[in-house]
């Protein structure tokens, strides 16, 4: 099984800024610990902020837990990401300094059809539109500049082949894990799509006045961007599952085929922590994958999808 090199996870990484989606439990807690104990500064967003402090609580030393800041972040209400972005911008301002890297890491996986509060699909809102905001909040405050946003996707998304017309609505008529294949999958086409600025001159590429990077400073774009598959993880994420099924997952499998949520950290510190990162790639096992669907390489359908996207966060930024 494919692990981050020892020599990433002994790196120095005192006074560097962190921010990270999803903190609280399975990978992105074992991500947060572990730039912790490499002295980093986490700024972790969390959806239930007494969950936040009793992690905190049980860092030790108590080094480790100063450099832990939770701050109040639901993703199935873009308000709230606007407000966790300005904590984040106040934070990184007042120490003078920038954010390393943005971890994209929360998610949700088959819950019953739902909206959000901007009645927005939940799966299509929560794991990918709500980053997709963050991460451009981020880079037009200017706190991102020079750094890194990895999102954490799926080996699922190359199982989606279409999207629904419109994402405001529950979309009963899609299947629930579809509809998380292509939640997924816009997290691959925000990846590409960025990756497609970073590396190219404005002149050489013209950017549509609706893109949330228009008129943003070039100075102000990270250096790189990745999405990541981080294996089949034993974690929350399965909590919308049926009981039976879960357990049967679970506990019978997991020995067997699923990764303990250390395991499944591995790639996501990788992509943090490598001088190497290949923007634009997408990762599997600490290395970029090749494993690529017909539809993740659509440009027609990533236009689309970045053109809906860009204008259900346009009221937000």
């Amino acid at each position: 099984m494919a692990r981050c090199d020892d020599t990433l996870l002994s790196l120095d990484l005192r006074h560097q800024i962190f921010v990270v989606t999803g903190g609280t439990n399975g990978i992105g807690w074992e991500t947060t610990k572990q730039l912790l104990k490499q002295g980093a500064i986490v700024l972790m967003g969390c959806r239930d902020l007494s969950i936040g402090r009793s992690r905190r609580s049980s860092l030790f030393p108590s080094s480790m837990a100063s450099n832990l800041h939770c701050y109040s972040l639901d993703l199935s209400d873009l308000s709230s990401v606007v407000s966790f972005s300005n904590s984040v911008s106040h934070f990184v301002r007042s120490n003078l300094s920038t954010c390393t890297a943005l971890l994209n890491n929360a998610g949700i996986m088959d819950p019953p059809h739902s909206v959000t509060s901007q009645h927005i699909e939940s799966q299509f809102g929560v794991n990918h539109l709500s980053h997709f905001l963050l991460s451009y909040l981020l880079i037009r405050k200017g706190v991102l500049s020079g750094g890194r946003i990895v999102s954490v996707s799926s080996r699922a998304a190359m199982r989606a082949r279409s999207f629904p017309s419109s994402h405001r609505s529950p979309c009963f008529s899609t299947p629930i894990h579809s509809l998380y294949c292509q939640s997924k999958l816009a997290q691959v086409f925000f990846t590409q799509d960025l990756h497609s600025f970073l590396c190219s001159s404005s002149s050489r590429l013209p950017m549509p006045s609706s893109h949330p990077l228009f008129g943003v400073m070039r100075e102000h774009f990270p250096s790189s961007v990745v999405s990541l598959h981080p294996g089949v993880i034993n974690s929350r994420i399965l909590r919308h599952w049926n009981p039976l099924f879960r357990f049967f997952y679970s506990f019978l499998l997991a020995p067997l085929f699923l990764k303990s949520s250390w395991e499944g950290a591995q790639t996501s510190l990788h992509c943090l922590l490598s001088p190497s990162l290949v923007s634009g790639a997408y990762y599997s096992g600490c290395s970029v994958s090749s494993s690529v669907s017909s539809t993740s390489l659509d440009s027609s359908l990533q236009r689309s999808i970045i053109s809906r996207s860009s204008s259900l966060i346009s009221p937000f930024l």
